[in-house]
């Protein structure tokens, strides 16, 4: 049986709380499941090696290596304690251990999620053990103009990933191809589930409910949204009252929107911070709306893919996105609402269509649900990953 191994920081809630970690990040942790549980079958064993780490609070308290099962896939997690530079030098000395005893068993591929400065060591060995790795791009570099040591040796790591990990490249929307010499190269969105139940039928409800979730920065266009919510409260019409706009996340921008929580005028909104994925998966299934804002022309427009619409469209939501990277590929010109610019007005107009023609909803996001079948279907998928990984299926 052959097997393959996802490399990541990829944390369930039940580690999370365990370990006190506020720094991961969820929908990085969602993609890292489902690939490896769509990757499991007869003939493959999926593992994930996680570093099960965040930011320390600065206790002495220590957590040894551990195991978890989640739908049959082995998550196995890194020691890590609070103290930040022990914690570092613990994840550099034993991923590679762990590297080790998984190819030694079972002569594993390795596929690392994103560039990470922890897979160093790992990285390196698993070159000189002979193990087949891939690399997995979820974003490209962003020059930020610093000219520091630091810097320069972050600089460095694309070069010593292309050049350990030469068997091939996953990446989160195709621009990536220009950040990596690797080739061949895939693209790789996320996969859904193939059995699909019926609409929601939005347009039966008394009000809609709008969601944007994730980082809540300026560069994630939640900015974009502050502005617009202000304008329609400062031109008040009567649909904004069947409007409500869910905040779920962190991020610099949560303060701007629990001050605008805090009136009472139309559109309401309401925010939820930080959710576990129980919780989370309950707001999207109340959800009728999902936002992708991220700029038109900004530093995160061609160097990812924003994961939210997969997640948003998987679960029956329209999307209102910004038509940036492969998301009209992915969810095809008619299965989203696509915003030309970064101007808060066309957002509102768009929202304002919406709700004077209600049955649009319901249409445009099971267009964007069936195209996202046909092109991420679990099936598919694993088949595709399986040739890509292994050179056969």
């Amino acid at each position: 049986m052959k097997s393959c191994v996802i490399v990541s920081n990829a944390v369930s809630d039940k580690l999370r709380n365990e370990r006190e970690i506020s720094s991961d990040s969820p929908a990085a942790t969602r993609k890292v499941f489902m690939w490896a549980n769509t990757i499991k079958s007869r003939r493959v064993r999926s593992y994930i090696l996680s570093l099960g780490r965040g930011k320390g609070n600065g206790s002495l308290q220590f957590y040894k290596a551990k195991v978890e099962r989640k739908d049959g896939v082995a998550i196995i997690y890194l020691p890590f304690c609070h103290i930040s530079v022990v914690s570092e030098f613990i994840t550099l000395f034993a991923l590679p251990y762990f590297i080790w005893k998984l190819w030694k068993r079972n002569k594993s591929s390795f596929i690392y999620y994103n560039r990470m400065p922890a897979y160093i060591f790992g990285v390196i060995f698993g070159y000189y053990l002979g193990a087949k790795q891939f690399i997995d791009l979820e974003d490209g570099e962003v020059d930020d103009g610093r000219r520091s040591i630091k810097r320069k040796l972050e600089r460095a790591i694309p070069f010593l990933f292309d050049k350990c990990c030469h068997h091939g490249a996953f990446l989160a929307c195709s621009a990536l191809s220009i950040y990596t010499k690797v080739r061949p190269v895939k693209n790789y969105y996320g996969v859904i589930d193939e059995h699909l139940e019926s609409s929601k039928f939005f347009c039966a409800k008394n009000k809609v409910y709008v969601l944007l979730s994730g980082t809540l920065i300026a560069d994630t266009g939640a900015n974009r949204l502050i502005s617009a919510i202000h304008k329609m409260r400062e031109n008040y019409d009567d649909w904004m009252d069947s409007l409500e706009f869910s905040i779920c996340g962190m991020g610099d921008s949560i303060c701007d929107f629990r001050e605008l929580e805090s009136s009472s005028q139309a559109p309401a909104v309401r925010v939820y911070g930080r959710l576990n994925n129980v919780e989370y998966s309950k707001l999207l299934a109340t959800s009728d709306i999902g936002l992708s804002l991220k700029p038109v022309g900004g530093i995160y427009a061609d160097t990812t893919f924003p994961s939210k619409v997969v997640e948003y469209s998987s679960n029956k939501l329209l999307v209102i996105a910004t038509d940036i990277s492969d998301v009209k590929s992915v969810l095809g010109q008619d299965g989203a609402c696509y915003l030309k610019g970064n101007d808060a007005d066309e957002l509102i107009n768009c929202l304002k269509r919406l709700m004077d023609n209600r049955e649009l909803i319901d249409t445009i996001a099971m267009n964007g649900t069936l195209s996202l079948r046909e092109k991420m279907g679990k099936t598919s998928v694993r088949r595709e990953m399986e040739r890509f990984i292994f050179g056969e299926y």
